[in-house]
């Protein structure tokens, strides 16, 4: 009986927690007031994209990669090659507009990571240094040895890592709004034993709820709880700067202007290791290449070309 009441006064407020931050979730999504997406942003919002057909030149294709499992990718394009690679719970779709309008120049790769979108979910292998073994892998698959690598958030993380530890590999690195030093506890929470289940549970049910029949909840709801909590664990104690020290590439860091995940502030702590090119993005949160896609792909492609027209942060 003992351990029944201690059981029950642990779990109790756990559970009362879970709730209150779950209708902290709900409530918005049901408030007429916030179904104006685009009250911040005037440009474009994640949704809007993902939602959008965009036509594009490019194929969808897959690899098995041992340890790893089917990793599904789409490519496209003509030039130099650049590697993509997507958010936490993100998927390929995220670069549709860069691939649509920088493919004249630059060939594309842009895979589906482990555990997100269409390739497999294996129950391990969500560290970073896994998701490294990956990308190696994948570019001796399709036979790419030295390329420039585009990183968002978590593929920022991922990027880093990469071009730190196989410098002759990259050619240039791009981090889209990359946290130097970890993430907020709002996130970090998803990667917590047993809570971060509970939680990302949560998310999960009022996600299907509130986006029901959109591309935006096929992409986001890919993941399975494990991929997600194990992924999130493993990308919320990365400390990118410390990577970032290693990296001997011409770097270029994007910053939404109305990012709350990573504040474009995040680009001192950056400047205080090494030079880098930086850009801010206006109308824009924590997927620029989404939400404000004309300005982000002239930022892009102006620094691929090397035509340097950025502000250098010392």
């Amino acid at each position: 009986m003992r351990i029944r009441r201690r059981l029950f006064t642990l779990v109790l407020p756990l559970l009362a927690l879970l709730l209150f931050m779950g209708l902290g979730l709900l409530i918005p999504l049901l408030n007429p007031k916030r179904l104006d997406r685009h009250a911040e942003l005037p440009i474009n919002t994640v949704r809007d994209a993902l939602e959008e057909k965009v036509p594009r030149s490019s194929r969808v294709d897959s690899v098995f990669l041992k340890g790893h499992g089917r990793i599904v990718y789409e490519v496209g394009g003509r030039g130099e090659p650049v590697l993509l690679l997507h958010c936490w719970a993100g998927s390929r779709e995220y670069w549709k507009y860069v691939m649509r309008d920088l493919g004249d120049e630059f060939r594309f790769y842009a895979p589906d990571l482990k555990g997100f979108g269409d390739s497999d979910k294996p129950p391990s292998g969500y560290r970073i240094s896994d998701y490294v073994d990956l990308v190696r892998e994948f570019c001796e698959a399709v036979g790419v040895e030295r390329m420039s690598i585009v990183g968002h958030s978590l593929g920022g993380a991922i990027a880093a890592r990469f071009a730190a530890t196989y410098p002759e590999a990259v050619d240039k690195l791009v981090l889209v709004a990359t946290p130097p030093k970890g993430l907020p506890l709002r996130l970090r929470i998803i990667g917590y034993p047993v809570i971060g289940v509970l939680w990302y549970g949560m998310v999960r049910a009022i996600g299907g709820f509130a986006l029901r029949g959109s591309t935006a909840g096929e992409v986001w709801l890919k993941p399975t709880i494990r991929s997600a909590t194990r992924s999130m664990r493993w990308y919320s104690r990365a400390r990118v700067i410390e990577d970032f020290k290693r990296v001997k590439a011409p770097t270029l860091l994007i910053f939404g202007l109305k990012d709350r995940t990573v504040p474009p502030e995040a680009a001192y702590i950056y400047a205080e290791v090494r030079r880098s090119y930086v850009s801010i993005i206006p109308d824009a949160k924590h997927s620029p290449m989404c939400e404000n896609p004309a300005v982000f792909n002239e930022v892009l492609r102006s620094f691929l070309r090397q035509s340097f027209s950025l502000s250098a942060c010392q």
